[in-house]
């Protein structure tokens, strides 16, 4: 015996306030909400990706400084 079947949502359906399927289903998705975006956030990633370039640059110089010290 299926104990949630048709009924059971069409009722649901209506106690949200929604006549139709597709209304709720549009409802749940939430794809009428745009996200906002955290600049602050994207600016912080920013920097460390700096960060990063300006460390990996100078560890590679270094590493490579020190190939040719201990080549010799």
């Amino acid at each position: 015996m299926n104990l949630i079947n048709t009924k059971y949502f069409k009722e649901y359906r209506q106690k949200l306030g929604f006549t139709n399927q597709q209304d709720v289903k549009k409802f749940f998705a939430g794809k009428d909400i745009i996200p906002t975006i955290d600049f602050n956030y994207i600016k912080l990633f920013n920097y460390r990706l700096v960060e990063i370039t300006r460390n990996w640059k100078f560890l590679s110089v270094y590493n490579f400084t020190n190939y040719i010290l201990l080549k010799k």
